[in-house]
């Protein structure tokens, strides 16, 4: 965990997260500043299968999700946790 300060008022916290399954493999990553979090999961090949925000722990904005070989096959966009819409590239 990094802290940051800045000024007597203002006190920010930055936290990265990683996830690991087996042997080291990287399963998901995050980054979190204040009550936003940055997701990324990942394939066991390690190509990322899906990333997008979090607000205090929902869904939010455009979340993006790929196929094994990195090419992106659907796109969702989130409103406070809810699919408002979705646009399916196909596999």
């Amino acid at each position: 965990m990094v802290r940051i300060n800045q000024g007597e008022k203002m006190n920010k916290v930055l936290i990265i997260s990683l996830f690991c399954l087996g042997f080291g493999q990287m399963t998901e990553m995050t980054t979190t500043y204040g009550d936003t979090t940055k997701v990324a999961t990942f394939y066991k090949n390690g190509s990322v299968k899906a990333e997008g925000l979090k607000i205090r722990k929902i869904k939010e904005g455009n979340w993006k999700y790929y196929d094994k070989n990195g090419f992106i096959i659907k796109m969702e966009l989130y409103k406070t946790g809810r699919v408002v819409h979705t646009l399916d590239l196909g596999e």
